[in-house]
């Protein structure tokens, strides 16, 4: 089981402090920035998709931005990923993070579906947190088989306490939030 995990920004960074450069999904936030490692990070998602295709060993996280002409495409986004996993290894876990909803093209929507058609056709369980509104950081270690999502109501003791659970935590400050049988969700 993955372990998804809402964190705050002091405890995101000291998690993530050995994170090497190249492990980080950096903009402009294409394909071509995408990392396929044992760690991987990515911040400042907000209207992004995020998505996370793990074999337990690795992750592959792509960090999707809809207004870039280049990711237009999704055809070309599921060349890319069979190209770096095994869409046949029965170990695949997904996990899929951002996205807003509302917006006035949809373009950010539209992208988020298309990961879940794509996770759902290959027979990858998957996760998903979709929609804030506010920005967050996304990080992922294979050693602790953990996702980290630092959000900014993390770093207030009022919003712990008035959510009791991570999973409450989801659900109050995102839109969507589905958790495969497979994860786990904890503080």
């Amino acid at each position: 089981k993955s372990r998804i995990r809402p964190v705050g920004n002091w405890e995101f960074q000291g998690l993530t402090s050995g994170f090497a450069k190249k492990q980080y999904v950096n903009y402009p936030w294409t394909v071509k920035e995408s990392v396929l490692s044992e760690k991987a990070i990515t911040k400042n998602v907000y209207d992004c998709t995020v998505c996370g295709i793990t074999d337990g060993l690795k992750v592959l996280m792509l960090h999707i931005c809809p207004t870039k002409k280049e990711n237009e495409n999704f055809g070309n986004i599921i060349n890319f990923i069979k190209t770096q996993i095994d869409l046949k290894n029965s170990n695949l876990q997904g996990f899929l993070f951002g996205s807003r909803r509302n917006t006035p093209d949809n373009r950010s929507g539209k992208i988020f579906e298309n990961f879940e058609s794509f996770m759902r056709e290959n027979n990858i369980p998957y996760s998903k947190i979709q929609g804030s509104s506010t920005f967050s950081d996304v990080a992922y270690s294979s050693e602790t088989d953990e996702w980290l999502i630092k959000h900014e109501k993390m770093g207030s003791a009022e919003a712990i306490a008035e959510c009791k659970k991570p999973l409450n935590f989801f659900a109050t400050y995102f839109d969507d939030i589905k958790i495969s049988d497979l994860d786990e969700v904890d503080w």
